[in-house]
């Protein structure tokens, strides 16, 4: 009687359990006439066979054994496949962010305003020219946590496409535009900068904004960003040679208009997964201004930890 009353449990507790993983027609027991969500090979409701002796007609004490267990099994491949897509689409979260090289003009002395506001330049109350950008992420590690405490860093050329670090050799340049930014982040690994659109130059027809992540006891990773449909991208070298379409794709994000912006700001979200490099040991494209672009570029930063340990 004990061990019938236990089976009887075990029974209920796994038709529960199967209740809540999946769906099912509702049908009308043949024995209580009530109406339930899953029925037996007998016709009847569970509760009507772990409770009289029609648990015991309708399998033996072995072949009871057996329909238990098989029906755990059952459960366990409803959960078990629950996970693996839960841990598929987690996965594809997390897809790295190609490195790309950092380029020629990053600056070989930083501004004294390096804030995270690149339109507005110290005390002054004269913003820059160009359509104000929002870029806003989150630094990760590739299991997905967030990665706190450090400093992401944006440079870019100015409306008339003259980066910081040219201008002493130039003289066009917008002296309101701050052109470099550091951002530190928090326990969300959460970033953001206040910039302007990127414009192409020669040599890059792709419009972009160079990344440099840097972070504690890592070495500095570098990536650029691109505006998704811009005309230029393809025929750019260093766009060309980040890789497969995937690849690009994870860099180049949509700059969409802010709602009810009086001045027409725009916004981009960009998450960064550093780790990857260049397949092969040799692409992330070539030259920068002038130069031709295409294969040739250095293969990655050596040593970047891509085992997705907890930064």
């Amino acid at each position: 009687m004990e061990l019938k009353r236990r089976d009887s449990h075990t029974f209920i507790l796994i038709y529960r359990f199967i209740k809540t993983m999946n769906s099912f027609q509702k049908f009308r027991c043949a024995r209580c006439a009530g109406e339930v969500e899953a029925k037996t090979v007998s016709g009847h409701c569970p509760h009507c066979v772990a409770s009289s002796s029609l648990f015991q007609e309708s399998v033996g004490h072995s072949s009871r054994r057996r329909f238990l267990s098989a029906l755990g099994l059952g459960a366990v491949a409803f959960a078990t496949r629950d996970l693996w897509e839960r841990g598929a689409f987690a996965e594809e979260l997390l897809r790295q962010t190609p490195w790309v090289e950092e380029g020629p003009f990053y600056p070989s002395r930083l501004p004294l305003d390096r804030d995270n506001d690149l339109v507005i330049v110290g005390d002054s109350v004269t913003p820059s020219v160009g359509e104000i950008t929002h870029i806003s992420g989150r630094l990760l590690n590739q299991k997905g946590e967030p990665i706190k405490n450090a400093v992401v860093e944006i440079w870019q050329t100015d409306a008339h496409s003259v980066y910081f670090q040219e201008r002493g050799q130039k003289d066009n340049f917008d002296p309101n535009f701050q052109g470099f930014g550091q951002f530190e982040t928090g326990s969300n690994g959460e970033y953001r900068f206040r910039t302007i659109k990127p414009v192409p130059y020669e040599g890059r027809p792709a419009a972009h904004i160079h990344f440099k992540v840097k972070v504690p006891k890592q070495p500095e990773w570098t990536t650029q960003l691109y505006i998704k449909g811009f005309g230029g991208n393809a025929r750019d070298g260093v766009y060309s040679g980040i890789g497969s379409a995937e690849e690009q794709a994870s860099v180049t994000v949509d700059f969409k208009p802010v709602a009810n912006s009086r001045i027409k700001e725009l916004a981009a979200h960009f998450d960064i997964v550093p780790g990857a490099t260049p397949r092969d040991g040799g692409r992330g494209g070539g030259p920068g201004r002038g130069g031709p672009g295409g294969p040739g570029g250095p293969g990655g930063p050596p040593g970047w930890d891509d085992g997705g340990v907890g930064f």
